[in-house]
């Protein structure tokens, strides 16, 4: 169940163009059985990057709805999982206040009783929840945590120009992270070890074997079962 449409912001915000893939009867298990998945790109990629799917050769479709749809599964015994591609600019400042529009935009405002909710950012979408978990939202902004569960930075560049990305405070809540890059960039590897080294809990590292800077485009299948 593909569909392609957009969110109004939240109070004013920019719209929110998306692709989102459902599973059948995902809105009708409760909220711990779901898990949502939302996808941003880098700087030269779009939304429509998610439907690429480097095991689609010549002349096959293997994989019709490329990475969003094999990541897009309801299998029996395990969680429903919903994903959703946005399209939210790195050409206006990434900040923890445009990230947490678009996942109210999105999703609702409502997290209290919610999905599990991952975030994947590429290259320079990484800014966004490199602000969020500096404090650049703010004393009073909600904790990056408290509302992402799982965080897929992909050779975040963002991270090696922050210089308190490990600062925290006693009531910070940290999501698991799972830090990729490719074996051929030299920039991502850095940003990973940068991370794995100052992250507020251990930090889980996937280097995608000849792997370039988008590496989930070179080996997507290793990605996604990642």
């Amino acid at each position: 169940n593909l569909t392609t449409c957009s969110a109004a912001g939240v109070d004013g915000a920019e719209e929110i163009p998306f692709i989102r893939c459902v599973p059948a009867g995902h809105d009708d298990n409760k909220a711990a059985r779901r898990v949502e998945i939302m996808l941003l790109h880098g700087a030269k990629f779009n939304k429509e990057t998610w439907l690429k799917h480097s095991g689609n050769k010549m002349g096959e479709t293997k994989y019709p709805n490329g990475m969003i749809g094999e990541l897009c599964v309801a299998e029996a015994g395990g969680p429903s999982v919903a994903v959703t591609a946005v399209d939210l600019s790195t050409r206006i400042r990434p900040s923890a206040q445009r990230f947490l529009s678009a996942i109210r935009s999105v999703y609702g405002p409502d997290r209290d009783v919610r999905p599990l909710l991952v975030v994947v950012t590429p290259s320079a979408s990484g800014g966004f929840a490199v602000d969020w978990i500096t404090g650049g939202g703010g004393k009073d902004f909600p904790s990056f945590g408290s509302v992402v569960d799982g965080w897929v930075p992909v050779a975040a560049s963002a991270v090696l120009s922050a210089e308190k990305i490990g600062a925290a405070t006693a009531t910070d809540i940290w999501p698991h992270v799972l830090a990729v890059y490719g074996e051929k960039d030299a920039m991502g590897k850095k940003s990973t070890e940068k991370l794995a080294k100052e992250y507020g809990m251990p930090v889980d590292t996937l280097e995608i074997k000849n792997g370039s800077h988008p590496a989930y485009l070179d080996d997507s299948g290793g990605f996604v079962t990642a």
